[in-house]
């Protein structure tokens, strides 16, 4: 929820690496997701979102499916 504090981990190691401060959070479909949203995804665009996220799910991603677009801010 919105003001909740997060640690992110390293996968395998499970080593904080930062800490954050949710500061929105918003479910949206996919075929929602703004060049604002794009912006702020956190790693390197993809050339077809929906194919790599398919990949990374190990199910289908549509225009339709579901998301949250979280946003957040570190802590120091």
């Amino acid at each position: 929820s919105v003001g909740d504090t997060v640690d992110f981990l390293e996968s395998g190691t499970e080593k904080r690496f930062a800490t954050v401060k949710l500061t929105s959070v918003v479910e949206k479909k996919m075929g929602e997701i703004t060049e604002d949203d794009e912006a702020n995804i956190g790693h390197e665009p993809y050339p077809d979102n929906y194919r790599a996220y398919t990949k990374y799910y190990g199910r289908e991603v549509t225009p339709e499916t579901s998301v949250k677009v979280i946003r957040f801010e570190f802590m120091k």
